[in-house]
């Protein structure tokens, strides 16, 4: 007797520079494998597929039986496979596979009219606005304002932080660090506003109002089979069952109510259902400014010149502890040649980097970045090369003194 295999919601995309993504459809029922298939008519050149894979990698298709759910072929194959029915790029996480034929195979390009009205509809999906609520404390959302690249406005929600973003990133294309997980993400621009869940680096669903979804796949005889499935696995049961995991406070029920309505009110009801203030529904809504949220704090990005900043402290403060135990066992190696060694080599490499970082100012111009990160190392360099010189000689300064 086997048993029921563990599967995991992969996410992919199917991307064409033809309308040929929409072949997908027609391949992904042909091959009985289950899958969610999100597509725009407005923007034909690019289908997202979900499918479920299991501990081995295998695909989910409907065995012939028309009556199970079994592993199939390798993610790897039917990525490849797909790719090349659709004439186009197909990746699954990390596994992705590139059949798009060269210009001038007889593939007709995009039309890249500036003027083209699909540009305004592809940029009308980008969200404008945005709100995680993350475990993450303050110190912890730097780096995520870093990553993103925007400045973030974090506000307390209980033990957490909702952070609320006003332009910018599109934060599902993040990698997420562990300390950020597992957030919940609401995004919203002028159509098709969505909510993510991020359990791990690599576990996220994604729901989006609105969007045209299909199931595959699509014979009478396994209707039923693969709509269980894929609501258990892939749509909306699997979020919803998820979210209350991550976040027990909220109303399943609630939940999926929300997910089943549209955009007009689907997001506000979300919301609610997880126990956010009302105010998170104005701000998405561009109707509350994230400055007026009570207890709010602004985080912004890590400059390149801070990140060295801050590096050149460490490293000055690792110096000053090493130049403060060298200083505690002066007595005993007093008479050793490492501390003057050490000083020697520092002062010799500071000088250099130091005279490096000047060649553009010496040359009537003004620093780098590169080049002022390398004046921070050359003075910390010769600040200990000072502190190993002063271990060096103060037990000879030590002795002379005693002596007198």
């Amino acid at each position: 007797m086997t048993s029921t295999p563990t599967w995991r919601r992969r996410s992919g995309i199917v991307s064409a520079r033809t309308p040929h993504a929409a072949r997908a459809h027609g391949f992904l029922d042909g091959a009985q494998v289950v899958a969610l298939i999100e597509s725009d008519p407005e923007a034909p050149y690019a289908v997202a597929v979900t499918i479920a894979t299991d501990d081995e990698d295998r695909v989910a298709v409907v065995a012939e039986d028309g009556k199970h759910i079994v592993p199939g072929p390798k993610v790897a194959e039917l990525t490849e496979a797909l790719a090349r029915e659709c004439q186009a790029y197909v990746g699954f996480d990390e596994i992705g596979f590139d059949a798009t034929p060269e210009p001038g195979d007889g593939v007709e390009e995009p039309d890249d009219d500036p003027f083209d009205p699909e540009i305004d509809v592809a940029s009308a999906r980008v969200p404008d606005r945005a709100v995680v609520l993350t475990p993450a404390t303050v110190p912890q959302l730097e780096s995520l304002a870093t990553a993103a690249g925007v400045r973030l406005h974090a506000a307390p929600h209980g033990d957490d932080r909702l952070v609320l973003i006003e332009s910018g990133a599109v934060l599902t294309e993040l990698t997420w660090a562990e300390e950020h997980l597992p957030a919940v993400l609401l995004e919203r621009g002028a159509v098709f506003p969505s909510v993510a869940l991020i359990e791990t680096p690599e576990r996220t669903q994604l729901f989006t109002w609105d969007a045209a979804l299909a199931a595959v796949p699509t014979q009478a005889r396994v209707a039923e089979l693969v709509a269980t499935f894929i609501d258990t696995e892939l749509g909306a049961g699997a979020l919803v069952r998820d979210l209350a995991v991550v976040r027990p406070e909220a109303d399943p029920a609630a939940l999926r109510a929300a997910l089943e309505r549209s955009s007009d009110g689907g997001p506000a009801a979300l919301v609610a259902a997880l126990g956010l203030p009302a105010s998170i529904t104005g701000f998405l809504d561009h109707e509350v400014d994230a400055a007026s949220l009570e207890g709010v704090v602004t985080i912004d990005p890590i400059t390149v010149t801070e990140a060295m900043r801050r590096a050149a402290q460490v490293a000055a403060d690792e110096a000053r502890a090493g130049a403060y135990a060298l200083y505690e066992s002066a007595e005993e190696v007093g008479r050793s040649w490492v501390p003057a060694a050490a000083a020697g080599v520092e002062l010799g490499i500071g000088l250099a980097l130091l005279r490096r970082a000047g060649r553009s100012r010496r040359a009537g111009g003004s620093a780098s970045a590169g080049e002022r990160a390398l004046g921070v190392v050359g003075i910390v360099l010769l600040g200990t090369a000072l502190l190993n010189g002063a271990v060096a000689t103060l037990p000879r300064v030590r002795q002379y003194l005693s002596t007198r």
